[in-house]
């Protein structure tokens, strides 16, 4: 008997609707009736380029890596693929990137778009020297996710601190990023102490939750994301 293919198709309103929405929900946050020159549309417009800036920043290594280690994808393939979807799933987050993905490419929207020129170079070269593990996609995906949130929240650091606090921080807490020890790490940003070191921890929390905000849709789920993550309650 012959199976049938299954087909996933994604009109392009379902993208955009989406879209909206997050849109919305941020425009209403940010626009403020009482400054002069303050407009919904202004605001809109200037947080759907910010949204989908930090959307591509924290996304687009994590699947191009997907789609080249998991799908086994050429790199001119996992970049074309990457690019499309962040242009036209903006809603995506660490739990449903994978699933969106996957129906992106199997419906007929995987057309060229201009964006975002990536560091291809860079993840391939990650790619290159990661460690073999067996790991399922879901697995694969949100351990990229978890490296490069981090990665993202340490430069921040790197530019907000001064350059003999961050030397202190990487001394003592760059191990632990870097062999993906993120609950031990959660348990020392709590430090309440006045010493130098606990200050720092205290200041990479701060941007490392910031960096996980601006990942997720509600604040239920950044609560979440800070749990399952570092193990730690945000407010």
């Amino acid at each position: 008997m012959t199976r049938r293919k299954r087909l996933c198709y994604f009109p392009q309103p379902f993208f955009r609707s989406a879209y909206s929405g997050i849109a919305q929900s941020v425009e209403q946050r940010t626009v403020n009736p009482r400054v002069v020159g303050s407009s919904p549309t202004a605001g809109a417009n200037f947080n759907r380029r910010a949204l989908h800036s930090r959307l591509v920043s924290l996304y687009w290594k994590p699947l191009y890596k997907y789609l080249r280690v998991v799908q086994g994808r050429s790199k001119s393939d996992a970049e074309f693929l990457t690019r499309g979807f962040l242009k036209y799933a903006p809603h995506a987050t660490r739990r449903n990137a994978r699933h969106l993905l996957d129906s992106y490419i199997l419906s007929d929207h995987t057309r060229a778009v201009r964006g975002e020129k990536f560091d291809v170079a860079e993840a391939e070269h990650e790619i290159s020297h990661d460690v073999r593990t067996v790991l399922s996609p879901d697995e694969y995906l949100d351990r990229e996710w978890s490296k490069n949130l981090f990665a993202i929240a340490v430069e921040r650091l790197r530019d907000s601190s001064r350059a003999g606090d961050f030397a202190l921080f990487e001394t003592y807490e760059l191990p632990d990023i870097r062999s993906m020890s993120y609950r031990a790490l959660g348990e020392r940003l709590n430090d309440a102490s006045d010493s130098r070191l606990a200050k720092i921890r205290r200041q990479f929390r701060q941007v490392l939750l910031q960096v996980l905000r601006e990942s997720v849709e509600s604040d239920d789920e950044y609560r979440a994301e800070a749990r399952a993550l570092l193990g730690i309650e945000a407010l």
